[in-house]
Order: C-alpha cells, then structure tokens, then sequence
C-alpha cells in the first residue's frame, strides 16, 4: 500500500477471510441459510465498524479472537467435516498444549494454506490498517447501516441464518460449554455423597482375591483387529488368548467425553442430568469393598479439571502419566497397582491407543505396515493406523500377562471409547467427532478374559456371555451389566439392559451422538468403504 489513505471498504477482504469458513461449511450443506450466514458475517461487522466509527487499527487488533475461532472452524469444516460445538471447546480447555498442536498439524496441505492465508490476510491488516480511513456516515447510509443491523439483530433473536455468523454460534457453544462445566463442579461433592446400597451376591461374598482390569482404548475401530476378521496381522498377541469376543458393539458418541460419560454413568442421549447428578458404577464397586485405581496415558486431557478427571476422581487412586509418550510407560504403574496388597482391587488402564496422529503413538521398532511410504495418502494413512493398533495389541498382551500371574479370581475387559473413520464418510477424511459419521466412528471392541477360578466358580456367566457375543449392544449400558459379572445389586440397575445377563433384551434402534450432540439413528449411518490395500 501506498502513503495516501484508502477509504473504509479496503477492510472488507479482511471480513471476508474470517468468514471462509462459513462459505466451505455451505458447500457442503443443502439450503441456503449458511451462505446467508456468510454474507452476514461480512456485512455485520463492516456496519458495525462503519457506524461506531472505530479506527481501522483498532477493530482489527480487536478482531483477534474471531481469527483464533475463524481458523478452528476453517480447519475442522475442511478436515473434520464439523463446525464449532461444546465438544470442540471441551476438547480445547481439557487439553494440553501437546494435543492443540496435533489438531492443526493433522490436516491436509489445503487446510494448513488456507490457514496461512487468513493468518497472513490479519498480520497484513493489523501492520496497514491504520492507513485505512473510517469517514462519517451521510444520514441516508447511515439509515441502511441501522437498519441491516436491526435485521440481523433480528434474525438472530428468532433464532435465523444470523445464528451461524462467526462468531455467535461458536459464542454460544461456549456458553453452554462454561454452564455445563460450573454445574458439573458444583455437583462434585453432592455425587460423593449419593450412595447406591450395594451388595454383593452370596457366591461373591468370599474372602478370595479378586482383581479386575478394565483397559479403555482409543479411536480403536473393530475392523481393523484381527481377531474380528481383518485381513492384516494386527493382533497377534490376542489372537491366542481365550477371549470372549462381542461383534456387534458400538459406543454411544463419537467423543471421548460424551462417550466415556454415558458408558459409566445413567446418562442417555442429549440428557446429562444423570451424570452430573449421581456417581458412576465404579461407586458400586467401592460400596462391596473393591479398592479402585485409574491409571491414564491420556495425557491429552488435565488430570485436575477435565471431565475424564472427574470420572478417574471417583476411584481411590489416581496416576496420569502426563508426560508419557507411548502407551507402555503405564506398565510400571500398573504393575505397582497389581502388586498392592488389597484383597479386592478395580483397576481402570486409559490408552493413547491410535489416537491420530497415528505415527505419533508408537515406537519406531513397531513400523511395520507403514515403513515403506507408498503415494497414495489413504492407504499410507491406513497404514499408519494399523501399526498403532499392532502396538495397542502388544500393550494389551503385557497388562494380561501381568494379571495372570497373580493369585485369585481375575477379570481382563478391553473396549474402545469410540471408533475411527477411515476415509468412510468423506475421501479426504479420517478421525472421528464428524458431524456426518459413518458407521466406523462408532464400531468398537469389547472383549472379556476370565481366569480358570472365575470360570470354576461362575461357569453359568460365562455360558451367558457366550450366548450374547452376537447381540446388539450399546455401550451405554455398561452401567446396568459390569456389576453382575461380580454379584453386585443395587437399586439403579435395570435388568433388560444388563448385556452381560440372561434377560437382557436388545435394543432395535441404537441412538448415537455426533460431535454436535444430536442423536442419530445408528442403523441409517453409511456403511463407509474400507476395502483398500488391494
């Protein structure tokens, strides 16, 4: 730019970067309310400026926040097929700073110059702007100025297209994000105090040794283990254990949060409620004398104010390996727990898993799929996946064969939080937390390992777990079938939910939340496409 001043509608290609985001989300939409939604997100703030008379400097310096979300949207409409919701704020304020720089290097190389443009277009703005002059208003303009801003202002209280303009709808959400979290720290010492009565049944009320071992996966998709049909070596390790295998699980949201706080809690659908109101089913296992542990590689999330930490403060023990970089440096941990003295001990084992970025999970001594790099960016990608699960496998293999060599009745139980899309719903994208998923985001494992003195002891439980490897399950219902692996009755149980028993009754239509927390009917998910490595 020159020395001479520019009149006030040089700023507008500055407002039309921020709001790129929006014009992408509408090619991917039907209707013609998110172009709207553009269009004002150009217009609101160019009336605003022009009527308050703000120097150009100043209302870009004052912009910043907008760009910080303008470049969170771009990159999750572009890669993640998903817009600004209380899950992205949930994901932002309970991560480290480790895991915000993941999400933007996992994009694709349109995504991160589209990103640099609208970086570059501010810097740009913020060093020029003020040669940008912001002339009064002749009375007629001024009169359309107060009057497209009455519209919008409009539009937006009867809840129109003004909703999405950047940034009310991300505002929004993170107002909603800020009530959920106060009402859940307020109810904090209310759930410590709620009791559920449990007991325990009389062939569980002996003075054996009993330990259970629930591993948490993550982003660990069905699919792809060997031991449920796929083509690669994945699991060799497990392949040889005498697991009972459930083929047709899958986890309530696409989230880790919002599934993990409906698999341990009564929460349902859209409704919380539950969860912030009661405690979850590890308080039954304390209530009949289980000491319990939480031990997480997910250091990802804030062990003190993260609402995984709130679930894991619910245990006695609480070990987050914060600064671990693979999943086996939980080993030593886990083995400590193991080793402790308590008769009755519940232990949780929380995995990095194949959390993507995948290459970033596992030693090098574990590339095998994925060390001769090929062009094809799907197939690299698949690739890279299937070495982290063949590393997830190997830790799996290490935490049984700890278990086993201790005394007494012992119980190894594996599920994933929730999926992985492969390439399923889009062909540029993989991950999960999609606001359109395929199936993949939801499919996860669930396998069970018993020892030979709880099979001697319950040989009827087994036979009922048999008998319902093939039944729809949801995991949501975790809830009302864990505890009747081991005796446990309390008053909030419901026996038709109960997969693990004899009168549970399947649900037909299994709800599942997307990232944008509205529920979807499973079956009418796509299948997706995960046939390649021809």
């Amino acid at each position: 730019m020159t020395s001479k001043k520019h009149p006030e509608h040089y700023i507008l290609p500055l407002f039309i970067t921020l709001a790129l985001p929006l014009l992408f989300l509408a090619f991917n939409q039907t209707g013609t309310s998110t172009y709207i939604a553009f269009i004002s997100s150009i217009i609101f703030p160019f009336c605003l400026y022009r009527l308050l008379k703000i120097k150009a400097f100043y209302f870009t310096l004052s912009s910043f926040p907008i760009l910080m979300i303008s470049v969170i949207y771009t990159v999750l409409v572009l890669d993640y097929n998903s817009f600004i919701t209380t899950g992205t704020w949930s994901a932002i304020f309970d991560s480290n700073t480790h895991e915000s720089t993941e999400f933007i290097t996992n994009t694709r190389l349109l995504t991160k110059g589209i990103v640099a443009i609208q970086i570059i277009t501010y810097v740009f703005y913020l060093f020029f702007s003020f040669k940008i002059v912001n002339r009064s208003l002749i009375k007629k303009r001024r009169i359309i100025h107060i009057g497209l801003l009455l519209f919008f202002i409009i539009d937006f209280l009867v809840k129109g297209s003004t909703q999405l303009v950047i940034p009310f709808r991300s505002t929004s959400e993170l107002a909603q994000y800020i009530k959920a979290k106060r009402t859940e720290i307020t109810l904090m010492d209310e759930k410590k105090n709620k009791h559920y009565n449990a007991i325990r049944t009389t062939e569980f009320n002996t003075n054996t040794p009993e330990t259970i071992v629930i591993v948490i996966g993550e982003s660990l998709r069905k699919e792809h283990l060997t031991y449920y049909g796929y083509h690669k070596e994945t699991t060799p390790y497990l392949n040889n254990e005498n697991l009972i295998v459930f083929n047709d699980a899958i986890s309530p949201a696409n989230q880790t949060i919002h599934s993990l706080k409906r698999i341990f809690s009564l929460a349902e659908g859209t409704d919380e409620t539950p969860y912030w109101k009661n405690p979850t089913f590890i308080k039954t296992f304390k209530e009949v004398g289980f000491n319990s542990y939480w031990i997480s590689a997910q250091q990802i999330y804030d062990k003190y104010s993260s609402e995984v930490s709130y679930i894991a403060r619910e245990t006695d023990s609480v070990i987050f390996k914060d600064y671990s970089k693979y999943d086996h440096e939980i080993l030593k941990p886990y083995n400590k727990v193991l080793a402790d003295s308590n008769k009755k001990k519940l232990i949780f084992v929380h995995l990095m898993g194949s959390h993507a970025l995948y290459t970033k999970r596992l030693p090098n001594k574990f590339v095998n799929y994925s060390k001769n790099k090929i062009d094809d960016f799907q197939q690299q990608t698949i690739n890279e996946y299937d070495d982290s699960v063949t590393y997830n496998d190997f830790i799996l293999h290490q935490i049984l064969e700890s278990l086993k060599k201790i005394p007494g009745q012992k119980t190894f139980m594996m599920f994933s939080d929730h999926g992985e899309s492969l390439f399923d719903a889009e062909p540029h994208y993989f991950n999960h937390g999609s606001l359109k998923p395929a199936k993949g985001e939801y499919h996860v494992p669930l396998v069970l390992w018993f020892s030979e003195e709880y099979k001697n002891k319950h040989p009827n439980k087994i036979i009922t777990l048999n008998n319902n490897t093939n039944k729809a399950i949801i995991l949501s219902d975790l809830f009302h079938s864990l505890p009747s692996l081991f005796g446990i009755q309390f008053k909030r149980n419901i026996n038709e939910n109960n997969f693990f028993g004899n009168n549970y009754i399947p649900k037909k239509n299994r709800k599942v939340l997307n990232s944008g927390l509205h529920i979807l009917d499973y079956n009418m998910l796509p299948e997706g496409n995960i046939t390649l490595d021809k």
